[in-house]
């Protein structure tokens, strides 16, 4: 090959390294926004609602999130955890529970428009429902979370929390409850919400 081809079959790599790289940054970006957003809302579970700290880190990591899904709107997994951290919102903001459910709701759509078969996407949109009283609506979506991960604890959990929030539907919640301790014993939102009742058996 002369020095011509070499030349030209460099272009041609450098170009498709600089394409691969358009492509994939704001991949990386949106990924490099979400996962610690995601656990910054996951160690909230050890913060309580009525501190400044909750709502505050929830509209910190909410907006990460809103920069992650605007970088990579094909991000399945960064809509879910927009919706998650919407609706956990309202815990600080109870007096918007019903527009952030709505805005919630948006959310968990467009991550179950990517990926029907993630049970997680469908526990988000029942949250988001349930935050309206859309429970019927809600209880199809915890219904089909439940059926694409019926050995998922954490999932069943969700499930009998909406339930649980149903006067009439207590005993079936119960039992999701207690399905999902026997797939797992130590789960720790299995255990928070059998002491939540427990302390108050009303409570939804």
């Amino acid at each position: 090959m002369g020095i011509g081809g070499r030349l030209a079959w460099l272009t041609l790599a450098a170009g498709a390294v600089a394409a691969a790289l358009c492509h994939f940054q704001p991949l990386l970006e949106a990924e490099a926004l979400r996962a610690p957003a995601r656990q910054s809302i996951d160690r909230l579970a050890t913060v309580s609602p009525n501190l400044p700290e909750f709502g505050r880190r929830l509209r910190e990591a909410r907006g990460a999130l809103q920069q992650a899904v605007e970088r990579d709107p094909r991000n399945g997994q960064a809509w879910a955890d927009l919706a998650y951290a919407t609706v956990l919102l309202a815990h600080a903001e109870p007096g918007r529970t019903r527009e952030l459910g709505r805005e919630a709701e948006i959310a968990a759509g467009r991550a179950l428009a990517l990926a029907e078969v993630c049970s997680e996407f469908w526990v988000r949109r029942g949250m988001a429902r349930d935050a309206q009283g859309r429970w019927a609506e809600a209880g199809h979506d915890f219904a089909a979370a439940v059926k694409q991960a019926p050995a998922d604890a954490t999932t069943w959990v969700y499930y009998a929390d909406h339930l649980f929030r149903l006067g009439a539907a207590r005993e079936a919640g119960e039992t999701a409850l207690g399905f999902a301790l026997r797939l797992d014993p130590g789960n720790p939102a299995g255990l928070t919400l059998r002491q939540r009742l427990a302390i108050n058996p009303r409570a939804p």
